[in-house]
């Protein structure tokens, strides 16, 4: 039973590495925030870029993982750009097979949906 709630960790913990690198979410906005400082023109172009990055609006995500005995693990996410908000956890407890989770989903317009 230990084994196979070491390779649920690491599967999971898998899964998250391959989801960030994947992601990826500065990596365009570092490139358009490199100013020469040279050119003003190319100062003010890449203003300009920068300014296009931030309207489009951004998003911020939490992750967290608890063990909270050898064999029991609570996780979950919030996520929240400027449209939707996301809010879920879940808890497994692998001694005694069981499972529980939560999700909260919502639309800034649009009233909550659980």
């Amino acid at each position: 039973m230990y084994r196979r709630y070491n390779l649920y960790l690491f599967l999971t913990q898998a899964l998250l590495a391959l989801y960030f690198a994947k992601a990826d979410p500065l990596g365009k906005l570092g490139e358009s925030i490199l100013i020469d400082s040279q050119d003003l023109s190319k100062e003010e172009t890449s203003r300009q870029e920068m300014a296009d990055v931030l309207s489009i609006g951004q998003y911020f995500q939490d992750i967290f993982s608890e063990h909270l005995e050898p064999l029991k693990i609570e996780f979950g996410h919030v996520y929240e750009n400027p449209s939707e908000w996301e809010q879920k956890f879940e808890r497994k407890d692998f001694d005694n097979n069981r499972y529980s989770g939560k999700v909260i989903i919502s639309s800034f317009k649009v009233n909550l949906i659980e």
